[in-house]
């Protein structure tokens, strides 16, 4: 595990690549689980569901992305997501959430 991994209530998310423009992730939400309910002032996101993964290989269907732009409203189910975003990484607002964080 990485200093970039982090363990979330709905699964884990892994930092692969920071830079000044964008940054890149693997995010995982398990079985039966889903994000929470949110939206970004200024982080947008290109998100791709993984189909398969075969190491050091991962398979994406070609229309299984979503483009997310700054206030959509939004939540993940369960697998596993690729995701490119810019702007800042912790300007999430949650409106509603299954684990109960906080919300606003």
């Amino acid at each position: 595990m990485t200093e970039h991994y982090q363990v979330k209530p709905w699964g884990w998310e892994d930092l692969l690549i920071e830079c000044n423009n964008y940054r890149i992730k693997i995010i995982h939400v398990d079985k039966g689980c889903r994000t929470s309910l949110h939206y970004h002032k200024e982080k947008e996101e290109t998100l791709w569901k993984i189909h398969q993964v075969f190491r050091p290989t991962v398979v994406f269907r070609a229309k299984n992305f979503v483009h997310i732009p700054p206030m959509k409203v939004h939540r993940l189910d369960e697998g596993d997501w690729f995701e490119v975003s810019t702007g800042p990484d912790n300007d999430s607002v949650r409106i509603e959430d299954d684990f109960g964080r906080k919300i606003g």
